[in-house]
């Protein structure tokens, strides 16, 4: 009987160990699938962030360091969005800055009036910024008569020169 009950003994014991190991072999492959899953994700993420896809957002699943890396990663990307965004709208302005310093150079004087008593040359009008309310302009007021107008309209920038073309456009008016 006691080599029986030693066998039994044993055979409850090896049946222990034996879901012992299977429970850790369980709970083994589920943390790999969880780990693997989730760089996996970020991975895919970051397939699809260098595939210039910035609104793609990857699940968070879990309260752990891969899920902080996840939101940081969500968070990269919406600020990466926003630095596009923002980058497309400063060119858009760049361009109407250009357009409208192309505009305003063409309300300068074209020609020069002649003149037996003066010698006038060509102005230039260089501005701080890329417009500004800087104002010159000559006028044939009348035969033999020359209008100098010089201005210098307050602030800089597109404000003030659209006050300068208002007031181009009266004098001239």
């Amino acid at each position: 009987v006691p080599v029986r009950a030693l066998v039994f003994g044993l055979a409850v014991l090896v049946v222990f160990f034996l879901l012992i190991t299977l429970a850790a072999v369980f709970y083994a492959v589920v943390l790999t699938r969880s780990i693997t899953g989730a760089v996996h994700h970020l991975y895919e993420g970051t397939m699809k962030v260098e595939a210039g896809d910035f609104d793609h957002e990857i699940p968070i699943t879990g309260r752990d360091q891969l899920a902080g890396l996840t939101r940081s990663f969500n968070r990269m990307t919406g600020s990466v969005r926003e630095l596009l965004r923002v980058s497309a709208e400063k060119q858009r302005l760049d361009q109407e800055m250009k357009i409208a310093a192309a505009v305003q150079s063409r309300l300068f004087p074209r020609s020069i009036p002649n003149s037996e008593r003066l010698d006038i040359a060509k102005g230039v009008c260089i501005p701080a910024r890329s417009v500004s309310g800087d104002y010159y302009d000559l006028l044939d007021v009348a035969p033999g008569v020359i209008g100098v107008v010089v201005a210098d309209v307050c602030g800089k920038g597109v404000s003030a020169a659209l006050m300068m073309a208002n007031l181009q456009a009266n004098l001239r008016g």
